[in-house]
């Protein structure tokens, strides 16, 4: 089966050449049969001749990609009408230059001032082709930006090929470079509302689990409903009994106020959706921890004061906490592992040391047995 990869600028200064030279020759290094497409050339201001993308790769590849269509005959036929003849002929030129390949390296469309017709001809085009869309978004005098977008958009392609059964990213480089590119290729499983994390907090006598710490900065009910699902189905998968608790300054009816109001309302959707799990809250942290407060605070809960999974409200309060309890008492936290996407990929904090790097290849390891 051929896989399409259609690079999609953000911006007019996205770096494409060197983002798809930079994949085709990383492909093909590693014995992948790669092809390269542009569908439409986009001459550089003030530069003649050949389309700079497909000239450098027939320079420096043994490929011979075909010749773009012109970008100027291509917005003439869509301002007559003849969009339909124009993908046709994009698709003859597809597979009569891309028959012998299993990946395909697409190159969109920069957008440009003063045409309406380039934003929505790169949406028909990857379409039209089949392809998965991965957005470029960096700045051309910015090096450093167009590397990190390389080396992240090659990984998640390489792991969306089934080459490798894991990523793990984000030592040297921002969240948004690891997770934008799983996001748009290996995408969220069908039953995901969202992409979230969590972290086991490995405490003497247990290891908890908290989520969501790293992704979501203030979830929706709907979102920290799904959280709390995702959290306790990967609780289960690494052998913790899920006993969800839904944190808030408020346990059980005794408080109110919209963010009290939306844990509540997230408990009872994320009830409603998986009976079958114990969840419960609002609760305060030391009535799902503490036996003892739980007995007057919240004695008619099956979770309260045994809870294994706690779900803070928002990034704020999940960050803060998870990093308050690491090193006040000298815990040892393990992720952010994220959940959610089809494939294991892992999010590295830029500050991650050797042991905080092993454990989160052991994490993913252990999630691609699973998948």
């Amino acid at each position: 089966m051929k896989h399409a990869f259609f690079l999609a600028p953000v911006g007019t200064s996205a770096g494409l050449t060197t983002v798809s030279l930079g994949l085709v020759n990383a492909l093909d290094r590693r014995g992948v049969r790669v092809a390269f497409f542009k569908p439409i050339s986009q001459l550089t201001d003030g530069v003649s001749g050949l389309e700079r993308s497909t000239h450098f790769i027939r320079a420096t590849t043994t490929l011979q990609p075909a010749d773009p269509i012109p970008v100027a005959t291509a917005t003439k036929m869509i301002s007559e009408g003849r969009l339909d003849e124009l993908l046709g002929q994009v698709i003859a030129a597809f597979h009569d230059s891309t028959a012998p390949a299993d990946v395909v390296v697409i190159e969109g469309l920069r957008s440009a001032r003063g045409d309406p017709h380039l934003g929505s001809l790169n949406q028909e085009l990857a379409k039209t082709l089949n392809a998965e869309v991965i957005l470029v978004a960096s700045d051309a005098d910015k090096a450093t930006d167009q590397l990190d977008d390389q080396i992240a958009v090659l990984g998640t392609m390489i792991l969306a090929l089934g080459e490798v059964d894991g990523l793990v990213s984000g030592a040297v480089h921002s969240t948004a470079h690891t997770i934008r590119p799983a996001l748009q290729v290996i995408k969220t499983k069908p039953n995901a509302h969202s992409v979230s994390s969590i972290f086991f907090m490995c405490l003497p006598e247990q290891v908890l689990v908290y989520g969501d710490c790293a992704v979501v900065p203030d979830p929706d009910v709907e979102t920290l409903a799904d959280i709390a699902i995702q959290s306790a189905d990967s609780a289960k998968a690494f052998g913790i009994p899920p006993r969800v608790a839904m944190i808030s300054y408020s346990t059980g009816e005794s408080g109110s106020g919209a963010g009290v109001e939306k844990v509540r309302a997230a408990t009872k959707l994320a009830q409603s959706k998986r009976p079958d799990l114990l969840i419960d809250g609002p609760l305060q942290y030391d009535a799902a921890f503490m036996p003892d407060v739980a007995k007057s605070k919240a004695p008619n809960s099956l979770v309260a004061g045994r809870a294994t999974v706690f779900i803070f409200p928002d990034l704020n309060t999940g960050n803060t906490t998870y990093k308050a309890v690491q090193l006040s008492a000298n815990v040892i936290s393990v992720g952010p592992m994220l959940q959610g996407l089809r494939r294991p990929v892992n999010d590295l904090s830029r500050g991650a040391l050797v042991g905080d790097i092993v454990y989160t290849i052991a994490l993913t390891a252990i999630q691609a047995n699973q998948v």
